[in-house]
């Protein structure tokens, strides 16, 4: 019988060299200071071992010596190494009597750095003081740089064994942080395993999620919600876990109410759970504001890109990336991002001095540079709005698309695969690589389209499910609030009608403005129908999820005219007359388009738009 052999971690103290933890508790953290590196090396060599039965344990304590020489790895016994990044805390306070901890952080991923001879299961010790987390733990013949695509959540002294055996390891702490006390990995000493390679890569992109966690199925709505979309990811990559890669073109906090509330962080959340690799960023991205992406860029574990985002000096954010590769099974596989010019769609305010320079030529020296000089074998864009001509773009194998809410696939005139889903997570699509026959990566043709019907028939998965649950009890009181009752489903153009005649009635009242002459929004600020029935606030939220001021301001008479054609509007009286002054109301997004018309008096900054709808449903005005 082959000899299994557990190493046990068992965890002294030791100093700190890492980013501080944000969400372990506060006598643990009270302890931690930060460094500017978020790896490090643990030197151990003290390591005793002993026969029990048929197996053989490694055990001992890793010392208080830690070096950072570059490598990112810890020298373990048998030769095993582990390389330790992301987010990494170390208890410094404790002595080695007392025995220490290693807090892994949201966001830490730890995995051996060379290949073993066959690892049978993982067993971890463990603790995090988080409402909800997730530490997730994987094992793959190849080095892994991913720790959520098909891993498996732990819990806490339970062992998880990797069927099959397998070479490599990773612990993801993918949602919350954790306090390691032990961690044991099983393995069969003498086993080798047979080589072989990466079989196919497969890439897949969803763009315009728009914050929808939740399933609807009612009335045309096709919303697969997180538990459903992620159980058609695990469906999807399970045939081909080591060859998987997972993309976003965009859009995929803003417009629905738990994840507006958490302005994206709960949608993000999910995609850390899942195991994005990459997002690129889209025009509703900027809708909290630059300061916003760049907050929900710490809590992401994927970044942000965009290539073409630039300020004034023509550099960009340093939230952003041009591009990222991540590797399969020694496969390297570029993704570079960018988003198309939509300025014009966004809130002058909320761009935060940043403009959306063209593409084309930026993604062509970025995709030379990643398949020449880093040598990526395949080189994909993932864009939000407009597309890409691979005429002047020889080095992009396919590109990703978002934005105008439209599932499509086509072939260009060089064989490249272009590539968009539905919104709302309606679909994922993907695309499939494979070697030819002079050893090169090619797109064999099998694009797929995992569509709503297909998606509803699976069960939830169980920790999307967890996570969205979680969020939802947070909201509950907020959500179900009901406003009203609807006897038929009322449209988005009905709710654009709704929407400026509550505005007018609103703010003309006694305590607002009752010279009031008109109320004035963009006709695209309804997104969602309302289906009949009871109307939740919930509901409404996800009709109006944007956080517009209200403004009120001065009209000359000559403009209302033009105000009234270019905009939705409400009023009574049109006898506007040039050269008099009428009192409106307007969204900020429409003011901030055309500054010079208006005179700005006053803004309400509380109330939003869907309040003000709520009102008008719960017959307030």
């Amino acid at each position: 019988m082959k000899k299994h052999l557990p190493f046990l971690l068992s965890l002294s103290a030791l100093v700190l060299l890492s980013c501080t933890p944000s969400n372990i508790s506060s006598d643990s953290s009270s302890s931690l200071s930060s460094s500017s590196s978020n790896s490090i090396v643990l030197d151990s060599s003290d390591w005793s071992s002993y026969e029990e039965t048929s197996e053989e344990v490694f055990e001992g304590e890793i010392g208080s010596e830690v070096v950072l020489d570059g490598s990112d790895a810890v020298a373990l016994e048998g030769g095993l190494s582990f390389s330790i990044g992301g987010g990494l805390g170390i208890n410094s306070s404790l002595s080695s009597a007392e025995g220490g901890k290693i807090f892994l952080l949201d966001g830490a991923f730890m995995s051996n750095e060379e290949a073993y001879s066959s690892f049978t299961g993982i067993e971890v010790d463990f603790s995090s003081s988080d409402e909800t987390s997730f530490l997730l733990a994987k094992g793959s013949y190849f080095s892994i740089d991913n720790g959520a695509i098909g891993a498996k959540p732990l819990a806490s002294g339970m062992r998880l064994d990797f069927e099959d055996g397998c070479r490599y390891f990773s612990l993801y702490a993918a949602v919350g942080s954790f306090e390691i006390d032990a961690i044991r990995l099983y393995s069969e000493k003498d086993m080798d395993r047979e080589a072989r390679e990466i079989g196919a890569i497969d890439i897949y992109t969803i763009n315009d999620t728009h914050g929808g966690m939740t399933y609807n199925g009612e009335d045309g709505q096709y919303q697969l919600g997180i538990s459903k979309l992620s159980a058609v990811y695990e469906d999807a990559y399970s045939k081909n876990v080591d060859g998987t890669v997972i993309l976003s073109s965009g859009d995929m906090w803003q417009g629905s109410a738990i994840s507006n509330l958490t302005y994206g962080e709960a949608m993000i959340r999910w995609m850390n759970l899942v195991g994005f690799d990459a997002m690129a960023v889209g025009n509703h991205e900027f809708d909290w504001g630059s300061e916003r992406i760049a907050t929900n860029s710490e809590i992401a574990h994927f970044p942000f890109l965009g290539i073409n985002v630039r300020d004034d000096e023509g550099e960009m954010p340093p939230f952003m990336s041009p591009s990222k590769v991540v590797t399969r099974g020694g496969v390297r596989i570029g993704i570079v991002g960018g988003i198309g010019r939509l300025e014009g769609s966004i809130l002058a305010s909320s761009l935060g001095g940043y403009y959306f320079a063209d593409y084309s030529s930026l993604i062509d020296l970025e995709a030379k540079r990643l398949r020449y000089e880093e040598g990526c074998d395949i080189v994909v864009a993932s864009l939000h709005n407009g597309d890409l001509d691979t005429r002047y773009c020889h080095d992009i194998d396919a590109v990703f698309l978002g934005h105008d809410h439209v599932s499509d696939y086509f072939l260009d005139n060089y064989g490249i695969p272009h590539v968009k889903c539905w919104a709302n997570g309606s679909d994922i699509r993907s695309v499939r690589f494979v070697r030819d026959e002079n050893g090169n990566w090619v797109f064999d043709g099998k694009e797929r389209d995992y569509g709503f019907a297909e998606g509803s028939e699976l069960a939830d998965e169980t920790k999307a499910a967890a996570l969205l649950s979680y969020y939802e009890g947070e909201f509950e009181a907020v959500l179900n609030e009901e406003v009203g009752y609807a006897e038929e489903t009322i449209s988005t153009r009905e709710l654009v009608s709704i929407a400026t005649e509550s505005l007018y009635r609103f703010y003309k009242r006694d305590s607002w403005y009752p010279e009031i002459a008109m109320s004035i929004v963009n006709t695209g600020c309804a997104r969602q129908d309302i289906v009949d029935g009871t109307i939740t606030y919930g509901d409404v939220y996800a009709s109006f999820p944007f956080d517009n001021d209200h403004i009120f301001a001065y009209v000359d008479g000559s403009d209302m005219s033009y105000v009234s054609r270019n905009n939705a509007t409400y009023y009574e009286d049109s006898n506007w007359v040039k050269g008099e002054k009428y009192l409106v109301v307007v969204i900020s997004y429409v003011y901030e388009k055309a500054t010079y018309i208006y005179e700005e008096v006053g803004r309400d900054s509380v109330n939003r738009l869907r309040d003000v709808v709520s009102s008008y449903f719960l017959g307030e005005l």
